[in-house]
């Protein structure tokens, strides 16, 4: 039983660590955009469009980075009340 929780939070540890590695790369490459800001990187058609075109994407980047933020935080409701129902419908305790 111990080798299968280990094995099972390995899992969502790893998930976990992916989901904001993500996160971290989505809002660099948006911050990156806007500014000179050590580790992110933009993509080099945008470096080299016209500078309404570049505030465009700019905008639709951070945009993007927003909605990220806000449905990681939606879905870690949605995980943290599952995770109650389960424990509260199961009989579990810890």
């Amino acid at each position: 039983m111990t080798l299968i929780l280990l094995i099972v939070v390995g899992f969502l540890l790893g998930l976990i660590i992916f989901v904001t590695m993500g996160i971290y790369a989505n809002v660099l490459h948006t911050l990156g955009s806007l500014g000179n800001i050590p580790g992110a990187t933009i993509s080099l058609s945008g470096s080299n469009g016209n500078s309404l075109n570049s505030l465009g994407n700019s905008i639709l980047n951070l945009v993007y980075a927003i909605i990220t933020i806000i449905l990681s935080f939606i879905f870690g409701i949605l995980g943290g009340s599952l995770g109650v129902i389960v424990k509260e419908r199961f009989g579990i305790q810890l």
